[in-house]
């Protein structure tokens, strides 16, 4: 499984050619229903919600028109982040820690459809034109690499960076079902 992270600040920016993009390796990921530990690195520490898809079938190159048949399911997920990620280097240094994305329930993407989805997090709610950022992400990623089933693209930070504090509790929801529910210890 390889998660690939595009390192938008929102949603609204477009996704092209020269989005910024890391490799997320899968020890980062947090299985469901366990707790995320704040790091003792550092000081600061925010989560940062993200819209997550999930790709359900082997592919490259994909054309936009048909990007949505290669993503099964998605989800928001919570990617711990130092404070000033917009430098190469720390973003780089982040996408490796351990421990540090907690990945939301998958929603099959035949439940959503193609209109938008309604995000909730504890920082904003937004509308997510579904089926265009499937459409962008998909397209920008499947030019470089060859996508396979189970791969994750991280597609843009859902609202404002959250300040992680041990003992509080981050939900978020998608299309008006909880998708996540973490614990900050």
């Amino acid at each position: 499984m390889k998660i690939i992270a595009l390192l938008r600040q929102s949603l609204s920016q477009p996704v092209t050619s020269s989005t910024p993009a890391c490799i997320v390796p899968d020890s980062a990921v947090v299985l469901q229903g366990r707790p995320v530990f704040v790091p003792d690195l550092g000081t600061g520490w925010q989560g940062q919600p993200v819209v997550a898809l999930r790709i359900g079938r082997l592919g490259r190159d994909i054309a936009p028109g048909f990007a949505q048949r290669y993503v099964d399911a998605a989800t928001v997920s919570l990617w711990l982040r130092l404070p000033d990620t917009d430098e190469s280097l720390s973003a780089g240094l982040l996408a490796g820690m351990d421990s540090s994305l907690a990945l939301g329930a998958w929603i099959p993407t035949v439940e959503l459809g193609s209109e938008p989805v309604k995000v909730t997090t504890p920082v904003a709610d937004l509308t997510v034109d579904y089926a265009s950022e499937i459409a962008a992400a998909v397209t920008a990623v499947s030019r470089y690499m060859t996508l396979k089933m189970g791969d994750v693209i991280l597609t843009a930070f859902a609202g404002q960076p959250l300040d992680l504090k041990p003992g509080i509790r981050v939900e978020a929801s998608m299309a008006g079902r909880e998708v996540l529910s973490i614990k900050i210890l």
